[in-house]
């Protein structure tokens, strides 16, 4: 048996996130099913991370294993091939059977979009988290950097998520600004790994601070405090998409 590692990415508006759930659309299940139509085998399709119901990604990573040969490029054109249009393979390589998709990640990448403008946007409304009134980038860039480092995330944690420990060490967090289709504002974070909604509940505090509601100077103290009732909303989850996954520090 081989192992492979694939690249996968989707749009999940149509699913309940990436995990298999009995008798409803998932992402796991999606592409298990299209490479059992390949190979004919169970395959156990192990993913990096699991995103929600309406969150997408760009690279997501999973591995399966199969008996079947295949050469990498006609892999990629067989599994697409049985994939619906909202979800493509970008890569595949085989790894050796010892590699762990979780385990032997670094880190993660997560980017989370804000279409910030008055007027609603047909394009944008499964990609992004619309917020009418203008924000302010440069107290959402300042509360930002106190999150940068290794700290207890449980302000930042969905109540009652079964974690045996809310430390998390974010390495970089950046807030940008883009004008190419209206007033576009995207928070990259890279962390070691996340609690259940960080980046959706960084993001609701973020807007928070930058609609003037949340002070920058109150934000180390809604870290400290360990009190999820103090930092705020859950934003959204069509805004936030998984860019990479890492399995070197580089």
């Amino acid at each position: 048996m081989r192992k492979y590692k694939v690249i996968v990415e989707y749009d999940g508006t149509n699913y309940f996130g990436w995990q298999y759930q009995k008798d409803v659309p998932t992402v796991q299940e999606e592409l298990s099913r299209a490479i059992r139509r390949i190979t004919g085998e169970d395959p156990q399709v192990l993913g990096a991370g699991r995103t929600d119901r309406g969150v997408h990604a760009l690279g997501q990573v999973a591995t399966f294993l199969t008996s079947r040969k295949l050469p990498e490029r006609n892999w990629v054109l067989a599994i697409n091939r049985y994939l619906p249009p909202d979800i493509s393979v970008r890569h595949i390589e085989p790894v050796e059977n010892e590699f762990n998709v979780i385990k032997d990640a670094v880190s993660k990448v997560y980017c989370y979009t804000i279409l910030n403008q008055e007027w609603r946007s047909a394009f944008w409304h499964r990609r992004a988290w619309w917020v009418q009134k203008r924000l302010d980038l440069e107290k959402m860039r300042a509360a930002g950097g106190y999150l940068v480092g290794k700290y207890d995330f449980s302000s930042f944690e969905t109540a009652n998520s079964p974690r045996c420990s809310s430390v998390r060490t974010i390495f970089h967090l950046e807030v940008r600004e883009i004008f190419e289709v209206g007033r576009l504002i995207q928070i990259w974070v890279e962390a070691d790994g996340f609690l259940y909604n960080m980046v959706r509940n960084i993001a609701g505090t973020l807007v928070e601070v930058g609609l003037g509601k949340i002070l920058v100077e109150r934000v180390p103290y809604i870290l400290q405090r360990r009190d999820r009732r103090l930092a705020g909303p859950t934003a959204p989850p069509q805004g936030l998409c998984m860019i990479e996954v890492k399995y070197s520090r580089s």
